[in-house]
């Protein structure tokens, strides 16, 4: 016996594949012109990544890159093919923010509260603000740079 597939799921595939699809003959697929396009991809990700997920939003950002890194590569040439590509990937980024969790001694220290936190801390005193303030502007120069 078939699932029975509603003509809003059929649609939504379809979007999806349109979407994947402009991406990978785009010569520039970062272009604003696809802005609407990367906003639809997000939120088929993030509906397909659960709600109560700690780390969401990292989720559904690792995912975009991959597709961003990969969608040239792409060989779907259906909405359904499409579809498990992009779910394969979402499926991975998923497995490996976990992993990533299940290794992390600061998530680690986190869900154990300040009392960790308080015993792992320097007694010696870190950089002036100000110096941490200079070098995150910097750092997000560099950032916008080569966004632009």
């Amino acid at each position: 016996m078939t699932a029975r597939v509603s003509s809003t799921d059929e649609e939504g595939l379809r979007a999806l594949y349109e979407a994947l699809d402009a991406l990978r003959r785009a010569e520039h697929p970062f272009d604003p012109r696809h802005d609407a396009v990367w906003r639809a991809l997000a939120g088929w990700v993030r509906a397909r990544t659960r709600q109560g997920e700690r780390r969401r939003d990292d989720i559904v950002q690792e995912t975009l890159l991959a597709i961003a890194r990969h969608v040239r590569h792409m060989d779907a040439t259906t909405p359904r093919q499409a579809a498990r590509w992009a779910s394969i990937i979402l499926r991975r980024k998923h497995i490996d923010l976990a992993r990533g969790d299940a290794t992390d001694a600061v998530a680690h220290g986190l869900g154990e509260g300040d009392a960790a936190l308080e015993s792992t801390a320097s007694p010696e005193p870190g950089p002036a603000p100000e110096l941490l303030e200079a070098h995150q502007r910097r750092i997000e120069e560099v950032v916008l740079a080569h966004v632009e």
